[in-house]
């Protein structure tokens, strides 16, 4: 009955709109992020017009083909049967009067960065900061920025103000003109339809950002964590921000054997006086043995910055979690990179993948909507984000080995912020199979399951954010 499905789909296509997998960059096209994730698919589908992709929408739905939605493949988008891809929807628009911009789903972000620069020049929007990132995926499950620091994340209503939206019966509509699904598409993971292009707020932007890398020993370790600790609590500038993270493999550095270097990527868009003022980085700038490679760039610039992270796209077992830290204390980074060395000692397969990396976030990061109902994915207070990843090669691969990787990825909420001291709030974003997404979604849990009976009552569009339809008897097929 499959093979019969595919050979129907492929039917409604052009020779242009679809590759199999004996194509040469058919491999290419589909490979998730993490290898795990990858459940071999025997088509590649890539509609070039809306119309090619609402009858596709409305075909799959009726079948038994297991299908993906994708864009980039950051987020390990795979399916059994059929990949959808995005990269047809490649529209940009500005409207200058309204200070808006509307964006393909099918762009990645550093498209949008050349776009903006070509058609928007002076203006920046709330998007993502790694340039292979797919303006899709990574808007649909909130969305963290440089510009998040003074304007909230990518889908909080201030800044994802709309989105076109292909429903299970073929249909489109701006989901503007149906509250409860822009309301879960803000956070909720996208699982309600098949988005095609967003609506977003532009604003005027610095081209004079104070950024790039500063490498710093790891003996500075302890003194590191408590001026970040100092910052945490006493910077309230939203034009201010950094990562502090490991230096290894999996975020682009080579391994070298022994303790990770603290490597902290600084962003001040006051400009480069600012930053290397009291106010801004000098503590983190005269730090024993600091080596700077820093300079005043646009955001572009920036973001490029993130781009040897892309390079392990489709070669790794890889798994992240990034759960919200409320409390950062002068220990709490000694504590994060002692996770990574006790999930080292538990095994050295795990040595490459392992990190840590810290997202220092201003107090408008979250806190930004009138409340946690404004948008699927709950979020209040200042919190910041403790981004973490394991993972090993493919040919150490074994069930032993993923547990284990999974076990210390959950466990390093609890050991990193010390005990009792785990929010449970977790960004909607890196979800693996031993989180609890449900909790993820709190309060909001119960509503987001009446969307999805509504607009996916069968619950065919079911990768990623895993949301199970409660019955509706009003489901939607307009």
């Amino acid at each position: 009955m499959v093979a019969q499905e595919l050979r129907n789909l492929t039917a409604r296509l052009s020779p242009s709109e679809y590759l199999t997998s004996e194509h040469p960059s058919f491999a290419k096209e589909v490979e998730p992020w993490s290898l795990d994730a990858d459940l071999h698919p025997s088509l590649l589908v890539t509609p070039s017009t809306l119309a090619s992709l609402q009858d596709v929408v409305q075909y799959l739905y009726k079948t038994q083909l297991d299908f993906a939605i994708r864009t980039t493949g950051t987020g390990s988008s795979s399916a059994k049967d059929v990949i959808l891809s995005l990269k047809g929807f490649k529209e940009f628009s500005f409207d200058a009067s309204s200070e808006t911009v509307t964006l393909g789903a099918g762009l990645a972000w550093g498209e949008v960065d050349q776009l903006l620069e070509k058609y928007a020049d002076g203006y920046a929007v709330v998007g993502a900061r790694c340039p292979y990132v797919g303006v899709g995926g990574s808007t649909l499950v909130g969305g963290l920025s440089w510009l998040a620091h003074e304007y909230g994340l990518i889908s909080d209503p201030q800044n994802m103000l709309d989105a076109h939206v292909v429903l299970n019966s073929g249909h489109a509509v701006w989901a503007s003109s149906a509250p409860d699904l822009l309301w879960a598409l803000r956070g909720g993971g996208g699982n309600f339809g098949v988005v095609t292009s967003f609506k977003l707020k532009a604003h005027r932007y610095t081209k004079s950002i104070f950024s790039g890398l500063l490498t710093i020993p790891y003996a500075n370790l302890s003194r590191v964590s408590a001026v970040v600790a100092n910052v945490a609590a006493n910077n309230p500038d939203p034009k201010v921000a950094m990562h502090v993270f490991t230096m290894n493999g999996a975020l682009g550095f080579q391994e070298i054997g022994g303790e990770r270097d603290i490597g902290i990527l600084v962003y001040d868009a006051n400009g480069e006086e600012h930053a290397r003022s009291e106010a801004g980085f000098k503590w983190a700038l005269d730090m024993p043995g600091c080596v700077a490679q820093t300079g005043v760039m646009p955001l572009s610039q920036v973001h490029a910055l993130a781009l040897g992270t892309g390079e392990n796209h489709g070669k790794r077992v890889a798994f992240m979690s990034a759960p919200l830290i409320s409390d950062v204390d002068e220990e709490f980074l000694v504590r994060a990179w002692k996770w990574r060395t006790d999930s080292l000692k538990a095994s050295a397969a795990l040595a490459e993948d392992t990190f840590v990396l810290f997202e220092f976030m201003q107090e408008n990061v979250f806190n930004s909507t009138r409340d946690r109902h404004a948008t699927a994915w709950p979020h209040s207070g200042r919190k910041h984000v403790l981004q973490l990843g394991t993972g090993y090669s493919p040919s150490q691969a074994s069930p032993e080995l993923k547990r284990l990787a999974l076990q210390r990825l959950l466990a390093a909420a609890e050991e990193v912020a010390g005990p009792g001291k785990a929010t449970g709030e977790y960004l909607p974003n890196f979800f693996t199979e031993a989180h609890d997404i449900p909790a993820v979604f709190g309060e909001n849990w119960g509503e987001l399951r009446r969307v999805k009976g509504k607009y996916d009552p069968l619950n065919r569009f079911n990768k990623g954010t895993l949301i199970p339809p409660a019955k509706s008897e009003n489901s939607t097929r307009l």
